[in-house]
């Protein structure tokens, strides 16, 4: 994959080889390699450079949240006869392995609740760091682990909402700056949307 290339006056291209981790040097017989080493308008590149910033902070800002699912929320979505509204509202839904083997076959009106489930990846280890430092169950311990980033993923990726009923762990959650929704919010804020679409309140 080149995807770069430099030619100096001695007629050598150097060849950036990115899909081989590599840069190439070809010697060019009979080139003829113009006095002038930079670019025409140098200006150009200026800008280009200060618009770096603002493409990067308009990224940011469009990250879309990452939902993670605990099944107590997912159960209450079922017995509501909500299933239709959240598949509208969300296009993805992460949940740990266990949840979505539970909810994936649920149908409702045609819409299939494992369309928009996700099984999230999590490390065992850290469950058991949640386990020991929140005092959590299993089970909300794996939910949390769910949304676990490191320091590469929390610029790269979309900050994480839980979807929870337990009152406890969404003030815990509060607490440490992570937003939650339980259902009755969720419906009062989603409930009027007909596309897939959602936006961050």
């Amino acid at each position: 994959f080149p995807n770069d290339i430099a030619i100096t006056r001695s007629a050598i291209a150097y060849v950036v080889d990115r899909g081989n981790q590599r840069v190439q040097a070809i010697r060019i017989p009979g080139l003829i390699v113009p006095a002038r080493a930079l670019p025409a308008r140098p200006m150009l590149w200026w800008v280009l450079l200060l618009l770096i910033p603002l493409v990067v902070l308009g990224y940011l800002l469009a990250r879309k949240p990452k939902y993670i699912a605990h099944s107590d929320f997912l159960n209450k979505i079922v017995e509501n006869g909500d299933v239709v509204m959240l598949t509208t509202a969300l296009k993805k839904v992460y949940v740990s392995p266990d949840v979505y083997e539970e909810f994936k076959d649920y149908i409702q009106e045609d819409k299939r609740l494992g369309d928009i489930l996700r099984v999230a990846r999590y490390r065992p280890h850290v469950t058991h760091a949640y386990i020991d430092e929140w005092g959590v169950a299993e089970e909300d311990a794996i939910l949390l682990t769910c949304g676990k980033r490191n320091l590469l993923q929390r610029f790269l990726f979309a900050r994480p909402v839980f979807l929870v009923e337990k009152l406890e762990l969404a003030d815990r959650l509060m607490q440490v700056g992570i937003s939650s929704y339980n259902h009755d919010k969720f419906i009062k804020e989603f409930g009027g949307q007909e596309t897939g679409d959602t936006a961050e309140t």
